[in-house]
C-alpha cells in the first residue's frame, strides 16, 4: 500500500510541476503579446489615427455644406432613372446603353435616343441638384459609428449604393451629351463624377473605397469619350486639368485603410472569451498584433514613388516577414488590401493618361500628324511617370485620335492594348472609342 501511495505522491508533484511550468509560459506569452500589442496601440493613438468605430465620428457639418444633405434628396429620382433605364433595357430586349458609345462605338437608335432625353426630361432638377451636392466642400453620410461593425456596415452599404446610382446618372447624362454634341457640358459632367467619388472617399471602410475608385474609372471613361469626340473649350480643359491633379493623390487611399483598421479593432474586442487569462488572451492578442502589422505595411504604400515590381517586392517580403505561421485574420485581410493597392494603381494610371490626353489636344493642333514628346506637355514628372514601371507614359496617335497608356500590371508595353477583358495581357490607359459599326 506504501508504493502506490508514494508513486500518487510523486505523480501529482510532477503534474502539479508541469502545471507551474505551463502557467509560466502563459503568463510569460501574456505579457509579451500583451506588451506588443500595446506598443503598437499606443503608436497609432500618437499618430491621431482612430482606434475604434467610435473615433470616426465627423464633426458637425452644416447642413447647406454638406453633400450628404442634397444626395439623400436626390436619391428617390436617382434610383427611379437607374430601374427606368434597367427595365426599359430589358423590355426592348436591346443591349444595354453602355454598348453605344462605348467600345463597340454602335450608333445608338433614334428610338433608344428619344426615350433616354425623356427621361431625363421627366426630373427636369435633378442634374441641378446633383451638381450642388458635388460641389459641397465636404461630406458626412451621418452613420452611426455607435452601433456593432456589422450593422455599420449595412448603414454604409446604402450610402454606396446611393453613389453608384448617382455616377450612373451622371454617365448616362454624359454620353447622351456627346451625342448631342455638347461636350463641354459632358466634360462638367464627368467632373461632377470625379468630385462624386471624392466624396465618398471620406465614408469610412474598403467597401466605400473600392466603389470610389470604380466611379473614378466611370469618370475616366466619359471624359474621355467627351474629349475623343472632338474639340473642347480651354476652360473646361483647365478644369479637368485641375480636378485631375486633385485625384492623382489619391487621398482617400490612406484614410481607408486606417478605418478599416478601427473597423477591425472593434471586431477583435467582440469577440467572446478573447481576455481569458488561460492562452486565450495571447492568442488573441498575437492575432490582432499580426493584423496590425499588415495594416502598417500597406499604410506605407499610399504615394509610394516606386514602380509597381518594386511594391510588389516590398508586399510580398511583408507576407513573408509577417504572415509565416500567422493567424487567420491577417492572412484574409492581406488579399484584400493587395487586391485594393492595385485597383488604385490601376484608377491613378489612367487618371495619368487623361491628362496627358487632354494637355495632348491642348497642344497639338487638330489634324496634326506630330507626337510631341510627352516631357514637352508642362505635366508635371509624377503624372507623366508610369506607376508601374517607372517610365514615361506611351502615346500613340490613330486615324481616329491618340491613344495614351501605361504598360499595365504586366509590366509589358502591349502596344497600347486597352481591352481590359484580359487585364493580364493589356495596357491601361485612354484611346478613341473603335469606329461606328454599320447597322
Amino acid at each position: 500500500m506504501k508504493r502506490p501511495r508514494k508513486l500518487l505522491k510523486w505523480t501529482a508533484i510532477v503534474l502539479g510541476g508541469i502545471a507551474a511550468i505551463l502557467l509560466i509560459v502563459n503568463a510569460v506569452f501574456v505579457w509579451t503579446m500583451d506588451a506588443r500589442l500595446e506598443r503598437q496601440l499606443a503608436e497609432i493613438k500618437a499618430a491621431g489615427d482612430p482606434l475604434s468605430l467610435a473615433d470616426l465620428t465627423h464633426r458637425p457639418i452644416p447642413p447647406e455644406k454638406n453633400a450628404a444633405t442634397y444626395l439623400r434628396q436626390a436619391e428617390p429620382e436617382v434610383t427611379a432613372i437607374d430601374n427606368e433605364i434597367g427595365q426599359w433595357n430589358d423590355k426592348e430586349k436591346i443591349p444595354e446603353f453602355w454598348n453605344y458609345l462605348g467600345g463597340e462605338r454602335r450608333p445608338m437608335p433614334e428610338k433608344m435616343h428619344k426615350d433616354m432625353k425623356a427621361i431625363y426630361a421627366a426630373h427636369p432638377k435633378l442634374i441641378v441638384l446633383l451638381q450642388k451636392a458635388v460641389e459641397c466642400p465636404d461630406y458626412d453620410a451621418h452613420l452611426d459609428y455607435s452601433v456593432p461593425p456589422e450593422q455599420l456596415v449595412t448603414q454604409l452599404l446604402a450610402v454606396v449604393q446611393n453613389a453608384r446610382g448617382t455616377a450612373r446618372v451622371f454617365a448616362y447624362r454624359t454620353r447622351l451629351l456627346v451625342i448631342d454634341g455638347d461636350r463641354d457640358e459632358a466634360v462638367r459632367m464627368a467632373l461632377a463624377t470625379f468630385r462624386l467619388a471624392r466624396h465618398l472617399d471620406r465614408s469610412p471602410l474598403l467597401v466605400s473605397y473600392l466603389v470610389a475608385l470604380a466611379i473614378r474609372g466611370m469618370a475616366v471613361e466619359e471624359a474621355n469619350l467627351a474629349l475623343q469626340a472632338g474639340p473642347v473649350s480651354k476652360e473646361v480643359r483647365q478644369a479637368l486639368d485641375g480636378e485631375l491633379a486633385i485625384q492623382e493623390r489619391m487621398a482617400g487611399y490612406a484614410w481607408t485603410i486606417k478605418s478599416d483598421r478601427a473597423y477591425g479593432l472593434d471586431e477583435f474586442r467582440s469577440f467572446s472569451l478573447r481576455n481569458f487569462w488561460l492562452y486565450n488572451r495571447g492568442r488573441w492578442n498575437r492575432q490582432e498584433s499580426e493584423y496590425l502589422e499588415v495594416m502598417k505595411a500597406f499604410l506605407a504604400l499610399p504615394n509610394n514613388p516606386q514602380p509597381y515590381h518594386a511594391i510588389r517586392s516590398q508586399i510580398g517580403r511583408a507576407y513573408a516577414n509577417i504572415l509565416a505561421g500567422s493567424g487567420t485574420f491577417a492572412q484574409q485581410i492581406f488579399p484584400a488590401l493587395q487586391a485594393t493597392n492595385d485597383a488604385v494603381m490601376r484608377v491613378q494610371a489612367t487618371m495619368q493618361c487623361l491628362r496627358v490626353l487632354n494637355a495632348l489636344q491642348n497642344r497639338v493642333a487638330a489634324g496634326s500628324d506630330k507626337i510631341p514628346a510627352i516631357t514637352e506637355l508642362g505635366l508635371p514628372a509624377t503624372t507623366i511617370t508610369d506607376p508601374f514601371n517607372g517610365e514615361h507614359l506611351h502615346i500613340k496617335k490613330l486615324p481616329q485620335g491618340w491613344v495614351v497608356y501605361s504598360v499595365g500590371s504586366n509590366e509589358r508595353d502591349d502596344g497600347g492594348n486597352l481591352d481590359m477583358h484580359d487585364m493580364a495581357n493589356c495596357d491601361f490607359g485612354v484611346g478613341p472609342p473603335e469606329a461606328a459599326a454599320k447597322k
